[in-house]
């Protein structure tokens, strides 16, 4: 699986937008790949002010959410990248990761509708429950256009998660590989 010396690819999108199936997909495919959320010790929530860690609970509300934020050890990650030898394709939506952006070869950015999100978020189950309260996904839309605008202006390429999860895979992986997968 050559991709003409491009090692690292990651993959945005605010929660709900189908980072994690997007994800499960391509492993199931055989690209390696993972959820940063899924690496133990790489996030954590932490006050914004004294860099606290802390622990979030379902629920925490607004007060505590405007206080709080979910962030990646970028440390860690640089070193989770060095040691690949092979291609690998990395998720997540951390708070700081204008931080690590530039460890990437490309960056996509997935994207639908507010009402599709929403809808995702409400369906959530398992591990992964935030967004599930009317405050999260109010605090996850309140920043959403200038957080793709960003995205956008960085050169992310963005993936419409409106169409199926084949079309999206496959514009991954013809981003990432052309026509050698």
């Amino acid at each position: 699986m050559a991709t003409n010396g491009k090692k690292c690819f990651y993959i945005t999108g605010l929660p709900g937008t189908g980072k994690t199936t997007v994800i499960k997909e391509l492993q199931k495919r055989g690209i390696i790949s993972f959820d940063m959320d899924e690496v133990a010790g790489l996030c954590h929530w932490r006050h914004k002010k004294t860099f606290e860690r802390v622990d979030y609970h379902s629920g925490a509300g607004k007060e505590w959410l405007d206080c709080h934020e979910w962030v990646g050890d970028v440390v860690k990650l640089k070193e989770i990248i060095a040691a690949r030898r092979e291609p690998v394709v990395i998720g997540g939506f951390i708070s700081n990761q204008n931080e690590y952006l530039s460890l990437f070869d490309e960056v996509f950015l997935l994207q639908c509708s507010q009402d599709t999100m929403i809808s995702r978020l409400k369906a959530r189950i398992g591990k992964d429950e935030y967004g599930k309260t009317e405050i999260e996904r109010e605090m996850i839309l309140r920043d959403r256009r200038e957080f793709e605008r960003d995205s956008i202006e960085r050169g992310a390429i963005v993936i419409n998660t409106e169409e199926s999860i084949d079309r999206a895979i496959k514009k991954i992986i013809s981003t990432v590989w052309g026509d050698r997968f």
